[in-house]
């Protein structure tokens, strides 16, 4: 029996009773009992089916801020940053934006060119915050305009689903 096993809890259907009262259980390695109500709703079926220790919680919360960071070490590793603090800040702010610019990447390749280098840039204004990827581009300035077209037509759906107000442009070097 693995850790989680061993401090799962099943718990039976709630009713009305089990609901407004306050239930409480022994978990082991907290140090007392912890009052389920209030803290743990009922899954949209409407019954709780098990009751996770809250380490399980530290756990993912460390495993998915270490994703994070490599997600956002490897965006160092393939874009420029021209205002570091800047795009940092912006990258930890909206999370999952590292993430989209990684699986970006063989399509802006793909449209601007395997040895095109990227660089990314906060813009602020009135508050809004907008992170820019301008491919610094070398040749003939139609053919950025239609890379540009391209890659943000084939990129449509999915910038959308960052969160996040993210551009892509292209700079004549």
């Amino acid at each position: 029996m693995n850790a989680l096993e061993q401090y799962r809890v099943d718990v039976p259907p709630p009713t009305w009773e089990t609901e407004t009262r306050a239930r409480v259980y022994q978990v082991a390695g907290v140090g007392g009992s912890v009052p389920v109500s209030g803290i743990f709703r009922p899954s949209h079926h409407g019954s709780i089916r098990s009751l996770l220790p809250f380490h399980s919680y530290e756990i993912q919360i460390t495993e998915a801020t270490q994703q994070h960071c490599s997600a956002i070490d490897h965006v160092k590793k393939e874009f420029v940053f021209r205002n570091a603090a800047a795009v940092s800040s912006f990258l930890e702010d909206h999370r999952t934006v590292p993430q989209g610019l990684i699986e970006a990447l063989p399509d802006l390749r793909k449209h601007f060119g395997q040895d095109t280098v990227f660089a990314l840039e906060v813009w602020a204004e009135e508050g809004v915050r907008e992170l820019y990827v301008f491919a610094i581009w070398y040749g003939a300035a139609s053919e950025g305009m239609q890379s540009t077209i391209a890659f943000n037509e084939a990129w449509a759906e999915r910038s959308c689903a960052l969160g996040a107000r993210v551009n892509v442009s292209y700079e004549l070097a």
